[in-house]
């Protein structure tokens, strides 16, 4: 077992009755040779203890006993994703130390988690494993001297052979890289020695790119086992709202699942928060741009909220000592304004965003401690002012990159603002997004802030969906826009006809392809009214009760039925209707009965043998009924030809021919 007490400057959260697992969890057997091993259900865990131990044994098993290279612990931030790395480490070096081998750690953390993760590690495994802080700068002034010493600890850290555990930033994995190559002996021509482990918290602001991505790589730090503990997945589509400097959307690529390995155990925000383990995010707005104002909205959202910190993020000490000073002498000194490492609380109240152009993946860094659990803390706030747009974009940026609702909710709020071609008011804005922005007296605000989210991260092409839907919707009609139409002052039309081109082309997304075909379109124009007309002629057939059409009838979503039967019956004359196609037209216009048909519609023979030969003709006439009219009388010459007594030589002849006449 895998035993770490919780860091004794958090409050353990009281035990919470267990709910329904939604989750993929943890220990399988180990599966045979050549088998494929899949996760399966397992308990989640009714403490923040059960689930810690849970989540870090399910890495372990995969890592340590199946001999997976990478595995993934989904975990919303704030959740423990600190000790659950702890944890992990703690069990690998116990492992390791049970069959007498080597073990050396490196876990990669976000900036603001660095002095915290430091003070966890020396006070609960500082007596068995040498704790080790890299890294390529320190805060200290010295720049390069600083950098140069930090290198030469994690030489020497490797070189040594000790057991141990590296603590670096995502910033310091090619410092990590470099000590490893230094680490070798220099006359040896060889890879370097691999790293037993790497665990990577946070590890979803991979995804924003740049340095952090070398975080999945191999060919950047050398490691036998790699876990990820992420609050979102890894695996597949890359997030369409977070691109990184200097990247388009065209450039984010699908993941492998080898690179990340298998869902070993997962946790949603939902149960997170249920259990305490961690509160909602929020967005809040401010109205304000100059400092002292600023400060005066603070100490209101003090008073009516009970927020007690603020974390300028990115770091700005200028702006947070004026807002600091400010701020202390309207709340009487209970509330403060920090930033950096000035503060070293493991949770924080909120975060307010400043500079011109704020990196969102720095506010990312922030929402673990944002998002922490602690005693009368409701929601973790993301406080920005609504008209500067840097500081909105960033948020919502922040927020997607944490959890995928925001940003499929972004996603259906761009289709929204697509079909209504403006703004979206407070009403309109899809409820998923709304649950995570504060309107409460600030509504004007809120509306600003969902529309600047959705104008710079949602993706056009949502937007162009929900003018397709509006222009459907417009014109009453199932059919699809021709090559001209135009909504809201839009080429629909084109629009339509460049999806399917790239569709039938293979370069347009499965997501994208499957949200068209929920609309009704189809790769090729002809099936795709062909789809229509046969829906629209069963209708017609089940309420008219009638299996007659009209050459001019419409039908009410404007779709021109009378002539659509009478294209069918032509083509169908010339043979240019698929077998299939004319099966699925008898079909619709059969499926009028009238409630009391006949059994026959003639009379037949008193002889049984005679009558069972004019009961099949009378069948096959019924059957070809729904046939043109030219048709059907080729089919009755046909018949009489068949059965005339100058070729049918049976004596029941006459009387089938007489039948016929």
């Amino acid at each position: 077992g895998v035993v770490a007490r919780w860091a004794t400057t958090l409050e353990d959260p009281p035990p919470v009755a267990a709910t329904q697992t939604r989750h993929t969890a943890t220990g399988q057997p180990a599966p045979r040779a050549g088998a494929r091993w899949q996760p399966q259900a397992g308990p989640l865990g009714r403490t923040a203890e059960e689930i810690w131990d849970s989540a870090a044994s399910a890495a372990l098993h995969s890592a340590f006993d199946l001999g997976a290279n990478a595995s993934t612990v989904l975990l919303p931030s704030g959740a423990g994703d600190v000790v659950v790395g702890l944890r992990i480490v703690l069990g690998g070096a116990e492992q390791a130390q049970e069959r007498g081998q080597q073990f050396r750690a490196v876990v990669v953390l976000p900036m603001p988690l660095m002095d915290y993760a430091e003070q966890l590690y020396a006070r609960e495994v500082g007596d068995k494993l040498q704790v080790v802080r890299g890294g390529s700068s320190g805060d200290d002034g010295e720049g390069g001297a600083t950098a140069r010493r930090n290198l030469k600890a994690m030489v020497d850290f490797l070189r040594s052979g000790d057991r141990g555990v590296l603590l670096v930033r995502y910033e310091d994995l090619q410092y990590v890289s470099l000590a490893q190559l230094r680490a070798m002996p220099s006359d040896e021509q060889r890879d370097p020695e691999p790293i037993e482990l790497v665990v990577l918290e946070a590890a979803h602001i991979m995804r924003a790119g740049g340095y952090r991505k070398d975080g999945a790589s191999t060919s950047v730090v050398r490691a036998k086992h790699r876990v990820f503990i992420s609050s979102r997945q890894l695996v597949g589509r890359a997030p369409g709202a977070l691109l990184a400097p200097g990247q388009t959307p065209e450039a984010l690529k699908n993941e492998p699942q080898s690179k990340f390995g298998h869902e070993v155990y997962r946790l949603t925000h939902l149960d997170a928060q249920d259990k305490r383990l961690a509160v909602p995010l929020k967005f809040l707005s401010l109205r304000s741009l100059q400092a002292s104002a600023v400060a005066a909205e603070l100490a209101e959202l003090h008073a009516t909220r009970g927020l007690r910190n603020y974390q300028v993020v990115p770091v700005s000490s200028r702006l947070a000592a004026s807002l600091d000073a400010r701020l202390q002498e309207l709340t009487n000194g209970s509330c403060r304004v920090t930033t950096g490492n000035v503060s070293q609380a493991a949770d924080i109240d909120a975060i307010l965003i400043a500079g011109r152009k704020p990196n969102y993946a720095r506010v990312a860094e922030e929402l673990t401690r944002l998002a922490r659990w602690a005693p009368e803390k409701k929601f973790g706030y993301i406080v920005a002012t609504a008209r500067v747009r840097p500081h909105v974009v960033a948020a919502w940026q922040a927020m997607a990159i944490e959890d995928v609702r925001v940003e499929e909710a972004i996603s259906r709020a761009a289709i929204e603002y697509g079909e209504r071609d403006q703004r979206l008011k407070w009403e309109h804005i899809p409820q998923d997004l709304r649950r995570v922005v504060e309107e409460d007296g600030r509504r004007e605000e809120a509306e600003v802030v969902v529309a600047r989210g959705i104008e710079d991260l949602g993706d056009p092409w949502d937007m162009w969906l929900g003018r397709l839907a509006a222009w459907r919707r417009f014109k009453n009609t199932l059919m699809q826009p021709r090559l001209k139409a135009e909504i809201h002052g839009h080429h629909i039309g084109q629009w339509l006809d460049d999806q399917r081109v790239l569709w039938d082309s293979g370069l347009l997304d499965e997501r994208k392809v499957a949200r068209l075909q929920k609309l009704g379109v189809m790769l090729d124009v002809e099936t795709e009214t062909f789809a229509i007309g046969l829906r629209e002629l069963r209708k017609y057939v089940v309420q008219k009760q009638s299996r007659s059409v009209p050459f001019a009838y419409e039908t009410e979503s404007g779709f021109e039925l009378g002539k659509w039967v009478v294209r069918q019956r032509v083509l169908q004359r010339r043979r240019k209707l698929s077998p299939r196609r004319v099966e699925l037209l008898k079909e619709a216009f059969f499926l009028f009965q009238p409630s009391e048909a006949p059994s026959t519609l003639f009379e037949h023979d008193d002889d049984e043998a005679t009558a069972e030969v004019t009961r099949q003709i009378e069948t096959e006439l019924r059957d070809t009924r729904w046939l043109p009219r030219a048709e059907r009388r080729r089919n009755f010459r046909l018949m009489v030809l068949k059965y005339h007594p100058d070729i049918w030589h049976d004596e029941r002849a006459g009387s089938v021919v007489q039948f016929l006449a």
